[in-house]
């Protein structure tokens, strides 16, 4: 399936959002992590790629990206049988609450008129409609529902594998059209820890990975009293390891802006380094393991996580 990014960026741009650091505004500028988990996105689909599993970071605007996909899919592709899979009631209330907001505030040429909008469907005069389901324990997600089109949000807290399985059993597999997205933080070594590391071998699906250094608002300007308090010119043993990592896995170069802001976060925001590499991971190896450091120093699981990258299995 052919993806026009430049199409999507130009409905994306008559959208209102509301955004934690600008307040109320269209989003016709977007995060370098939005715009990465769509291009990553837009490549699968012409390589004939359609199914994709995000692990993020916090805040960093993916659900919102991934939100206003859901509608433009809908809009461009008539008769489109799509599902949003929350975690919870209340998120499911939010994101259709978002996608309502949305649709209010485009201007006619950029919409498609609904026939129904409740708790349950969205449903659009094209024929097409998206179903609001929440994952929960519930073990037969996606029954009764021939989907082609999938976006599942906070993955990692969903509760059932049944109910995950169901749901990938009812997803079209043919269909040039069809488009599945699940998206979440790590928590810890569960079902989308398996998805994540099953996309990232498998031919038809892509893993990706949006680290925090990817949206531009964790910086801070070099002229800044941060700037001058938290950058020294150096970094640490531990920060020197993660640096290299990220260059060598993602071909990313962090800044000493990035540091700069990192290390400020760290201590006057987060104020524990286990619970900054938990919500802030430098990379997706970092994301899982620090997320299920409950019972262990998250040193000593780093480490051991590095050496078991490296041991092989004897047959």
């Amino acid at each position: 399936m052919k993806f026009d990014k430049e199409k999507f960026y130009q409905f994306c741009a008559q959208l209102k959002i509301e955004t934690k650091e600008q307040g109320l505004r269209k989003m016709d500028t977007l995060l370098g992590s939005q715009t990465y988990a769509i291009d990553e996105i837009a490549k699968g689909l012409e390589n004939d790629v359609h199914f994709f599993v995000i692990l993020k970071g916090r805040q960093m605007g993916v659900t919102t990206i991934s939100l206003a996909l859901d509608l433009y899919q809908h809009f461009i592709h008539g008769g489109l049988q799509g599902t949003l899979v929350t975690d919870t009631e209340e998120n499911r209330d939010m994101f259709r609450s978002t996608l309502g907001m949305y649709m209010e505030g485009l201007p006619k040429e950029y919409k498609i008129p609904l026939v129904a909008h409740n708790r349950n469907q969205m449903v659009l005069k094209n024929r097409s409609r998206i179903f609001y389901q929440i994952a929960g324990n519930k073990s037969r997600l996606g029954q009764g529902k021939a989907i082609t089109y999938l976006h599942g949000t906070e993955t990692a807290s969903w509760g059932n594998e049944e109910g995950l399985a169901s749901l990938i059993a009812s997803l079209a597999e043919k269909n040039p059209e069809r488009l599945y997205m699940f998206e979440s933080t790590a928590q810890g070594f569960n079902m989308f820890h398996d998805m994540y590391k099953t996309a990232k071998r498998a031919k038809t699906q892509r893993a990706i990975f949006c680290g925090w250094w990817r949206n531009e608002y964790y910086s801070v300007p070099a002229d800044s009293n941060i700037y001058r308090v938290y950058w020294d010119g150096k970094l640490t043993g531990e920060e020197k390891e993660w640096h290299k990592d990220i260059k060598k896995m993602y071909g990313f170069e962090i800044n000493s802006r990035q540091m700069a802001w990192w290390r400020w976060k760290m201590a006057e925001g987060i104020k524990d380094d286990a619970l900054m590499y938990q919500e802030f991971p430098p990379t997706e190896d970092y994301a899982f393991v620090m997320t299920g450091t409950s019972f262990f120093s998250h040193t000593r699981c780093t480490e051991s996580a590095k050496v078991s990258k490296n041991t092989t299995c004897d047959n």
